[in-house]
């Protein structure tokens, strides 16, 4: 058995203890506070890396996948003489522990194990006693915590033995009502040896599962395992692939709890996209056809979806939330059914259920909306320069629907965000740590967020607001944590009807509470592929050069600059000239009025989220929001895309905030997008200890104008970095620093707003005084970096590729 180090929860619970003398709120709770149904269960294996260790003979509790008769499951070891102490669980009153002992079959002498919970700050028993007489069993628990209210508490396990461990499998805590009952491994975090395939099972869930008819048995694959153990598992898929003949159908029996919803995702794959290509007309001919997936009860269809193989064969899915409540309570048989659609002629590679879930719901407090309550609504532009938009100046009418809101609000001239490309910014968001240093995501190896730092979803949660995430961007996700603290979170696709789509959606149903609602929209991100009349609005209509025919010129462009780079780092700066030379000025003017179409999109999905508000009658007590995270580059400095400079081209973001009392004006002065942090949490009533001289934004209701600080910029390695640079700007100065070359670049940005002319030369004396205040910035960011990073997984860095972070594949 290998030991397992797990990375951290993606579903963990408020960390509330970490917020002491980094922000507090009064703790008064809303009169008007009424039951909303929510969802939420902490699965204390996937917080082991950061559980507490102490006591005698201490060595490292582990995680490890065992052997349960045909299956595999994860287990905790937990070492004699070691307390073992979960931390930060915010619970429920009615919050259980639920969990599986097995100890090993040489039983230890004298074992006695106590589970205890923390209570006021004092250890309180839940369970306290010695384990089974005969090694081997299977002890399963299910204890109340017997908490008067809701509370952040801890778990304690205390194994205490002549010697020998104890094995301690999934255990969780059920907290406001969620339970899960999956058709996944389940085991994030674990190391999965290869494509391990399991034989699907229930053990530990309530219910039992059976094939009834299907030409291959029921398997658990992951699509793609880490080779990081610390990183997170991609989603599992449980494969039930019918034969052309005859459906493939499985049952199980399930016992439902009040009001529950099932949640289901198909999924079908045709190979890789190599697999693909080698294929003759005639064997794609083959392929034409699809699957049906039926879910049924008795005969009455719950749901039914075709996935159909389109022209491009690409792998296809489709989701949907069923309410089971109609079926009531208790015993209720379920049958998912698989079949090839008539004249298909070839089976498809992976036909699969990549999610069914079962969940029940439970009230949860949360406050009504109200006038002295006012909701947050924060709409993040993927890739968005602020210069292509009418309302900071441009020429063309990208933006009317915009413009018009910024009118009526604050509008940041100069609104710098922390990188150039977008985790590290959205890690600033959400934690407030306008240094990715600090915040710990800052190249592609570091990727995921983690759970050391409170987000602001967490916090709002904890003034009693619902929090929902609608995604565009796929590496800004649940497998990279970003989830963290939010009631509901969602990648509905990557356009912006969809995020609206979504978006509204939900609204429908929780627009008379109060809330905070993320809105990432992936327009204007490359490839610049609006639909419609849009695409090509901005484009001069004659244009016939070799942009026309070329799908993704930014990754093609990025992938002959990544080349040239590895076969002479040297020669980059004249190479890249040299490939931006390729694009001449109507190239580049039709690259950009593609773009500034997909932002002509955008703007009227953003319409339509200002019109729900108004419809709802809640327009006048929500705050709106609107920001980037980076920009992109149209070859101002030989370079096109984004994450590969510091310059003001990618760093520079939009900033508009419109809300109750707010009057329009304009700030000039340089803000970080840190502020928004600051911001959002005092709206909910969190009163924030400036880190690191960050503060709420300027220009708003209640809030003083503070002192212009120094904004601090980073961006690591990644495509066309070969070695971290950071960026340092004040008031008049901007230093992009290399400390692996020494080397340094310095503008005089007011002067210089498109950083043209570099002054290093003249200018040594400003220099040093930077490189001093990056430094003093390095040492505090450091100081408090969170200590249990993880490596970025498989998936994520493939989507990273995909999206010209990195080199092409054949690199």
């Amino acid at each position: 058995m290998r030991a397992l180090p797990l990375f951290s929860s993606l579903l963990a619970a408020a960390v509330l203890t970490l917020l002491v003398g980094i922000w507090a709120c009064d703790s008064s709770d809303s009169d008007e506070a009424q039951p909303v149904q929510l969802d939420r269960l902490i699965r204390l294996g996937d917080r082991l890396a950061q559980a507490r260790v102490s006591g005698a003979r201490a060595r490292e509790v582990r995680g490890e996948f065992h052997p349960i008769g045909d299956s595999k499951r994860l287990a905790l070891v937990l070492p004699n003489g070691v307390d073992v102490i979960f931390d930060d669980l915010l619970v429920s009153p009615k919050a259980r522990l639920q969990t599986t002992l097995r100890v090993p079959a040489k039983l230890p002498e004298n074992a006695r194990l106590d589970i205890s919970v923390r209570e006021r700050g004092t250890w309180r028993s839940l369970q306290e006693g010695p384990l089974p007489a005969a090694g081997g069993q299977d002890v399963p628990l299910d204890l109340p915590l017997g908490l008067p209210a809701a509370a952040t508490t801890a778990i304690r396990f205390r194994l205490t033995a002549e010697s020998g461990d104890v094995w301690c499998f999934e255990p969780s805590v059920r907290s406001d009502g969620r339970q899960v009952i999956a058709f996944q491994s389940d085991l994030p975090g674990t190391r999965l040896a290869d494509d391990v395939v399991m034989q699907f099972d229930l053990l530990t869930r309530s219910g039992a599962l059976k094939l009834s008819s299907a030409p291959d048995e029921p398997k658990i694959r992951a699509a793609k395992p880490p080779t990081d153990v610390n990183s997170k598992t991609s989603e599992p898929m449980l494969l039930v692939a019918p034969s052309l003949e005859a459906p493939a159908e499985i049952e199980a029996a399930l016992k439902l709890p009040p009001d529950a919803l099932l949640e289901v995702a198909a999924f079908q794959d045709f190979g890789t996209p190599e697999e693909l290509l080698a294929l003759t007309e005639a064997e794609r001919d083959a392929l034409k056809g699809g699957v049906r997936f039926t879910v049924l009860s008795g005969d009455t269809i719950l749901w039914q979806h075709d996935l159909v193989r389109g022209p491009s064969l690409e792998s296809i899915r489709a989701g949907k939330t069923i309410d089971l409540s109609e079926l009531g309570i208790g015993e209720a048989t379920l049958r998912f059914r698989t079949e090839y659609l008539a004249g298909t002629q070839r089976r498809s590679k992976v036909v699969a259920w990549e999610m069914l879930r079962l969940v029940a719901r439970e009230p949860r407090p949360r406050q009504l909306s109200r006038d002295d309550a006012p909701n947050v609504v924060l709409v993040m532009v993927d890739t968005l320069r602020p210069d292509h938009l009418s309302c900071y100046g441009y020429p063309k009418v990208t933006s009317p629907n915009l413009d018009a809101f910024a009118a009526d609000g604050v509008r940041y001239e100069q609104a710098i965000s922390s990188s150039s490309w977008t985790l590290p910014a959205i890690a600033t968001l959400f934690t407030g740590l306008a240094s990715p240093l600090a915040h710990g995501v800052f190249d592609h190896e570091r990727a995921a967020l983690s759970a050391s730092h409170p987000t602001l979803a967490e916090i709002v949660a904890a003034r009693g607001g619902l929090t929902s995430a609608f995604v565009a961007n796929p590496i800004v996700s649940v497998r990279t944590n970003y989830d963290q603290g939010f009631d509901r979170f969602e990648e509905p696709g990557d356009n912006a009807v969809e995020i609206t789509d979504g978006f509204l959606s939900w609204l429908e149903a929780y627009s008379g509470y109060r809330f905070f609602a993320y809105l990432h929209y992936y327009d204007p991100h490359n490839p610049y592929d609006a639909p419609g009349e849009y695409r090509e609005q901005f484009c001069d209509a004659d244009y016939a050069g070799f942009l026309k025919g070329i799908d993704e010129p930014v990754n093609q462009f990025r992938d002959q600059a990544w080349r040239a780079l590895q076969a002479d780092p040297e020669g980059v700066p004249q190479k890249l000239r040299d490939l931006s030379r390729l694009f001449g000025a109507p190239d580049r003017a039709y690259l950009q009025g593609r773009y500034d179409g997909e932002i002509r999109y955008w703007d009227d999905q953003f319409q339509r989220v200002l019109d729900a508000l108004e419809e709802r009658g809640i327009d006048d007590r929500t705050w709106v929001i609107v920001v980037g995270d980076h920009g992109d580059e149209f070859f101002e400095h030989d370079g096109l895309g984004h994450g590969h400079t510091l310059h003001s081209e990618l760093t520079r973001v939009p900033m508009i905030i419109r809300g109750p009392g707010v009057e329009p004006t304009v700030i000039r002065q340089s803000v970080s997008i840190s502020g928004l942090f600051y911001t959002i949490a005092s709206l909910f009533g969190a009163r924030i200890e400036g880190r690191m001289n960050e503060s709420p934004l300027p220009g708003l209701p209640k809030t003083p104008t503070p002192k212009e600080q120094p904004i601090f910029t980073a961006v690591g390695k990644g495509q066309m970095v070969t070695d971290a640079m950071y960026g340092v700007r004040d008031e008049r100065w901007k230093m992009i620093w290399r400390p692996a070359t020494r080397t340094a670049q310095l503008y005089s940005w007011r002067d210089d707003p498109f950083e043209q002319k570099d002054l290093s030369d003249k200018n040594r004396a400003e220099i040093e005084r930077l490189q001093k205040l990056f430094e003093s910035w390095r040492v505090q960011s450091e100081a408090i970096r969170p200590s249990d990073l993880a490596n970025t997984d498989p998936e994520t860095i493939e989507k990273m590729r995909q999206m010209g972070y990195l080199g092409s594949k054949s690199d």
